[in-house]
């Protein structure tokens, strides 16, 4: 489970907590890459496995050659163009046929419904001023 603007690992420790495992937390800020990995060092002391990468998301999806069920995304609210994010996952190879995608953004922030008829929305949850799309994979016929 990749968790990409992963921040301070808040996420990934939930993952974690939570089953998923391996985690890999994707953080381009290097500012926070104590933070991060003095969260990431607690649960790894319980055992949880979460690896950490400090580097841009779209490098770490370029040259990433695994496909994931799952794949969190939490990029910061001022970033502009997210559903670009979700078209590089989609060509990166990253998704298998029923992955599912959840990116977090600002209830002010427009996601379409699909991306190229092949990303396509199920959920949309909202909590405050924060929504969460829920998209999965699905491949060509």
């Amino acid at each position: 489970l990749p968790i990409l603007y992963s921040g301070s690992g808040a996420v990934a420790v939930e993952a974690a907590s939570r089953g998923a495992n391996p985690v890999t937390a994707v953080e381009g800020d290097s500012g926070k890459r104590r933070i991060l990995n003095q969260n990431v060092s607690i649960a790894n002391s319980t055992g949880v496995i979460i690896k950490t990468h400090i580097e841009d998301v779209k490098r770490f999806i370029k040259r990433s050659h695994a496909a994931y069920d799952y794949i969190f995304l939490d990029p910061p609210f001022k970033l502009q163009q997210k559903a670009a994010i979700l078209r590089e996952l989609l060509y990166a190879g990253l998704l298998h046929n029923g992955s599912v995608c959840v990116i977090h953004v600002s209830k002010k922030d427009y996601l379409p419904l699909s991306i190229d008829d092949r990303l396509i929305i199920f959920d949309i949850r909202i909590y405050g001023g924060s929504v969460l799309y829920f998209y999965q994979f699905a491949l060509r016929e």
